[in-house]
């Protein structure tokens, strides 16, 4: 066991267990971001948290396709054509985390220890992974110390994880998905392939993202929380180095 001086600082294990997505998935879920903060353009300096399997390298277990317990119905990941345009980079950020909690590097913490930790921060739920994967009382128990979060869960049209809806958004891949969690009590965040010229009126853009010139980044705007302050609807286009392949295919919806 790795002695308390050789764990990493900047991390922590707040929860591990078998992933309620599927209930059959051993998944870990690690915050990131304690000491020194996230250098990610977009996001800015949130607590990042990673929902990763304990037993595979994330690499291995979406080329697998191994990965549902993590993603769930999420279109973005690896197909049967091998096609995946998910805009996480997987050999980047889950790799690093991946190597660190396998090496020990990770002390564990119950969540209320690890909200202490990042007490005044914000949080950034599932960095990579799904938040559905992780119980809704370690979310909310890390919640009481920040000052802030955002969170997209694919798993919205679940009745099973309908708790999610008052601090993430449902992720919606068509103007069809934006109607049905809108009526659902959902705020959305629709990913537009790029070659939509228009996106809906009734919607603001992210302005995150580079196609508005980052007007600002996520640790400043924060209106992704779900309906923690109202329900909105923001859009942004497909981003990432596999963004090209994104068309807008359908997702199926999790059997609840």
């Amino acid at each position: 066991m790795a002695l308390a001086t050789e764990y990493n600082p900047n991390g922590v294990i707040v929860w591990e267990g078998l992933s309620l997505i599927d209930r059959k998935t051993p998944v870990v879920c690690i915050l990131v971001g304690l000491v020194d903060a996230s250098d990610n353009t977009k996001t800015g300096g949130l607590v990042q948290s990673y929902i990763i399997r304990s037993d595979m390298h994330p690499f291995e277990a979406a080329k697998s396709r191994q990965d549902f317990g993590l993603c769930g119905n999420c279109l973005h990941r690896y197909d049967e054509n091998g096609v995946r345009t998910c805009y996480v980079n997987l050999l980047h950020g889950p790799r690093t985390v991946w190597e660190q909690f396998k090496a020990g590097r990770y002390e564990r913490v119950t969540p209320e220890e690890a909200a202490e930790r990042m007490a005044g921060g914000m949080l950034r739920h599932g960095s990579y992974g799904d938040p559905a994967a992780v119980p809704v009382p370690v979310w909310k128990a890390l919640q009481r110390r920040a000052i802030g979060w955002t969170g997209y869960t694919h798993q919205w049209r679940s009745r099973r994880f309908q708790a999610l809806r008052d601090f993430c958004m449902a992720s919606c891949d068509t103007p069809e998905d934006v109607e049905q969690a809108r009526a659902m009590g959902w705020s959305t965040f629709h990913v537009m392939p790029s070659t939509v010229e228009d996106p809906p009126a009734d919607a603001f853009h992210c302005i995150a993202s580079e196609e508005v010139g980052k007007v600002m980044q996520c640790v400043d705007c924060m209106a992704c929380s779900g309906t923690t302050y109202e329900q909105r609807d923001v859009v942004i286009y497909a981003h990432g180095t596999s963004s090209r392949r994104y068309t807008g295919r359908r997702a199926l919806p999790v059997l609840a």
